[in-house]
């Protein structure tokens, strides 16, 4: 019902050719025996004279033949002391410190300096001056290293200002390296061919000419009890005339 598959072809990706010792040393950075330095016998111990007095009685003790072993004393390293900086925790309050000197007096110092630049640029949203800052956090008592971290990170920040920079105007301001194509002419519209009209023969229609109807005839005409007045005014003035003619000559 169902057929298996032919099997797939293995393909060998690994290079046949084997390396050799030194490619091995070479790719895993392997140093040979007799160019390896040999560790150093001193050891260093806390305590060091209490240390070999203690280990020679055991060998006594044992009976084995004691070797006085190059024991160095431990010196202490002091861990280094890491600068707590007491940072300020409300930048818009101004910083009163108390000095208290020897003779009994109280000197009070109040820095408003932080205070000035946060009701001046922080609180508008602008970024102060990178002086009057510097100056600001020196008056509050931070430490060198503090400001020199300062300096550094300001540094950083116009490097990366100018590259950020440069690569938006490469982005955005690009020059378009494209040609123009030349604008193509517009062709006239090709009228469409008049196609022939087919011409259908219809079959002729007689004209019947309608009769006029009497009806209307008679309706037209006058009626026979109508009389049709006319003027004898005209005939009189003719007879009038007729008498005032001379007659022709008869010669």
């Amino acid at each position: 019902m169902y057929r298996r598959p032919a099997p797939r072809q293995k393909i060998h990706t690994a290079s046949l050719v084997r390396p050799t010792k030194d490619d091995v040393r070479r790719i895993l950075k392997i140093i040979p025996r007799e160019e390896r330095e040999e560790p150093s016998k001193v050891f260093s111990v806390q305590n060091s004279e209490l240390y070999l007095k203690l280990i020679k009685r055991n060998y006594e003790y044992y009976g084995l033949e004691f070797k006085k072993p190059e024991v160095v004393e431990l010196v202490y390293l002091h861990p280094p002391v890491k600068v707590v900086e007491r940072h300020f925790e409300y930048p818009d309050n101004v910083v009163v410190k108390l000095n208290v000197l020897k003779s009994g007096k109280v000197r009070i110092k109040l820095f408003s300096h932080v205070a000035q630049l946060w009701e001046r640029y922080n609180s508008k949203g602008k970024i102060p001056p990178h002086k009057m800052s510097i100056s600001a956090y020196k008056s509050m008592g931070y430490s060198e290293a503090f400001i020199n971290k300062m300096n550094k990170s300001f540094e950083r920040k116009k490097v990366l200002e100018i590259k950020h920079e440069k690569m938006i105007q490469n982005i955005f301001e690009r020059p378009s390296t494209k040609k123009k194509a030349p604008a193509k002419k517009k062709k006239k519209e090709e009228e469409p061919e008049k196609k022939p009209v087919d011409i259908v023969e219809e079959d002729p229609v007689e004209i019947v000419e309608e009769e006029p109807d009497e009806e209307e005839d008679d309706d037209d005409a006058p009626e026979e009890d109508e009389a049709i007045e006319v003027d004898n005014d005209d005939d009189e003035d003719v007879d009038e005339n007729a008498d005032d003619v001379e007659p022709p000559d008869l010669d």
